[in-house]
Order: structure tokens, then sequence, then C-alpha cells
């Protein structure tokens, strides 16, 4: 395998979290270790801390200077937090997850999964897929309203919500994001044959099929999410 020593130490920021955080993460600096030894890549990491022992020393779970230090590297190493323990925001309480979503903008939310040979496909077949989901747009609870969750009460007994989605979050001009453009190219460098939009009923935008449009090499397809998903659990390689 060649050779991917690098020029320069890859900065990444380890927050441990809560919990099981930091048993979680020391596995993964395991891991990584050993990439890095086999490979021969040079890894710099920066231990800090958010969380409840923050919170405690500091009165918030997420300090400014936790969100500097992730900003600054190359990538974070986040493990998991006890956000349910903590008290609301107002009080210190920020969900380091969310925070680090929303203000850097983190909208890909790439799921590979892939069966390797000599162990047997759970899911039946041999799958390659990876899943791109919108990460800061859509109904996710805390990113659709700017002053908080989408999610509101007119009555006690009634729960309503809001989807937000802009044309900024799906253009495929717009550099900012990755959307319907470069959701495709994991599919153009993976040597995929074949993309699939999973859409809610009839939102299908146009950006979407623009997009496909610029990628002839790709068969494009488009499912009803339900349907996707229940062809997911039925057999994950037709999918691909």
């Amino acid at each position: 395998m060649a050779n991917l020593k690098n020029t320069a130490p890859i900065r990444l920021c380890v927050m441990q979290g809560d919990g099981i955080g930091p048993e979680i993460t020391t596995a993964t600096l395991g891991v990584l270790r050993a990439a890095a030894k086999f490979w021969q890549i040079e890894f710099a990491f920066e231990d800090v801390a958010v969380g409840l022992k923050p919170l405690a020393a500091q009165g918030t779970t997420f300090p400014e200077s936790a969100f500097q230090a992730a900003k600054a590297a190359d990538g974070v190493i986040l493990g998991p937090v006890s956000h349910n323990d903590y008290p609301p925001a107002d009080k210190g309480g920020i969900n380091p997850s969310g925070a680090l979503r929303k203000r850097l903008d983190l909208f890909a939310n790439i799921r590979p999964a892939k069966t390797r040979e000599g162990f047997p496909a759970r899911c039946g077949k041999p799958i390659d897929l990876v899943v791109v989901r919108e990460n800061t747009e859509g109904f996710m609870p805390t990113a659709t309203c700017s002053a908080g969750s989408g999610e509101f009460m007119p009555t006690a007994d009634l729960a309503l919500a809001v989807r937000k989605v802009s044309r900024e979050g799906l253009d495929a001009h717009r550099r900012s994001r990755i959307s319907p453009r470069d959701a495709a190219a994991p599919a153009c460098h993976g040597g995929a044959q074949s993309q699939c939009a999973a859409r809610l009923r009839r939102v299908v935008p146009e950006c979407t099929r623009a997009v496909a449009a610029r990628y002839p090499q790709v068969k494009y397809d488009e499912k009803i999410i339900d349907a996707m998903a229940a062809l997911l659990v039925r057999d994950a390689s037709a999918s691909t």
C-alpha cells in the first residue's frame, strides 16, 4: 500500500465527553495510532474538555475556548455526551454536538456501510453503500428555527414541527453546501454505478435532478423514503 506520510501533522481536537465517552475515545485513539504507524501518518492530538467537567469548573458544558480549538483543528473526535443530564442552555447546558454542527455548518452526515471479504454479510448480500444526509436542515429539531427548536405546542395536547428546506441548502452551486452536488461525489470517486435520491412523497427539488444531469456516468433514481427504508432492510444490495 502506498506511503501516505503527510508533510505536516494532522491536528485533531479530542473531546472525550461524559460517561463512556473517555472509554470510546481512548479506543478510537488506539486505532488512529495504529493506522498512523501502518500508513506513516502523523497526528497531533489536543485534549479539550467538554461536558460535565467544564460545567462544574466554568459553568458551561461547551466553553468558547473549546469551540475555537475545534474550529482551528483539522478534525474533531467527539465522544458521547450526557446532554440529557445538562441544565438548560441558558444555564450553561449546551450540547457540544449540536453547537459544533450549527456553528461550523456541518451540513453533511456521511454514513458508509460496506461488507468485508471474509465476514458474512449480515444483510444477506454484499453491499457497498454510502448514505449522505442533510445535517442542518429538514426536521432536525434544533436546526429548523434560528431561535431554537422547530417543535412547538399551541396547546397542551397538540405538538407541531416545522421543516426547514432552503435553496441554499440544496443548490449545487453554493460552495458552502454539500447536498445533491457532493452527494454524487462518493458514487463517482468510488466507482459506483448508481445513486438514489430518497424523498418524502413528491418533494424533489429541481436542484437534485439538475445535479444528476451533470453526472451521466452515474445512474440516477428516485424513491419514496418509506419504500427506500424497506428496501434497505429487505435487500440493501439492491440499492447500491
